[in-house]
């Protein structure tokens, strides 16, 4: 992982991970209850090569958890170097198999504004999480960002024009 995020030169800071099929498509993890553990786990090992730590083992005591909540930014701030982190996690969210998550220096982490987040289920029945997209916007002091992480479906014959 240390490697994928090039963490050695400490030259970025922000870090954007989006994922798709961390989860089997199966009808359990398109219908049923989202299985955060998985997600879980990602943002444990992310978060382990940014602050360059071992990752914290994801407790299961049950398969599903409540429902993804962005995680509020005026709880706690991380001075840089506290609790031996470099990195904290603004917001990270799932749908179904789809997975984004966004991490930034903690000297930055109060700069971060109107955060939001819009998940768009588009497979199976035209409304489903099994394809779709996740999209993430925020100011970083004066400027605005937007990341998308999608998952669609191939080859799209009905959109294709007639000949």
């Amino acid at each position: 992982m240390e490697d994928w995020l090039d963490t050695q030169n400490n030259s970025a800071d922000i870090y954007v991970l989006g994922f798709q099929e961390i989860v089997p498509l199966n009808a359990a993890n398109v219908l049923g209850p989202q299985n955060r553990k998985v997600s879980m786990k990602w943002n444990s090992l992310i978060g382990a090569a940014l602050n360059n730590r071992t990752p914290t083992k994801v407790v299961e005591e049950n398969k599903t958890a409540e429902p993804q909540k962005i995680y509020p930014l005026k709880e706690h701030i991380y001075a840089e170097g506290e609790h031996g982190q470099d990195f904290q996690c603004i917001i990270s969210r799932q749908m179904v198999g789809m997975f984004i998550t966004i991490w930034v220096r903690c000297d930055l982490y109060q700069t971060i504004r109107h955060l939001s987040i819009l998940s768009v289920g588009c497979g199976i029945m035209g409304c489903l999480g099994n394809k779709g997209s996740i999209s993430i916007r925020f100011y970083l002091h004066e400027t605005s960002f937007c990341f998308i992480c999608s998952h669609l479906a191939s080859g799209g014959e009905r959109s294709r024009p007639k000949t």
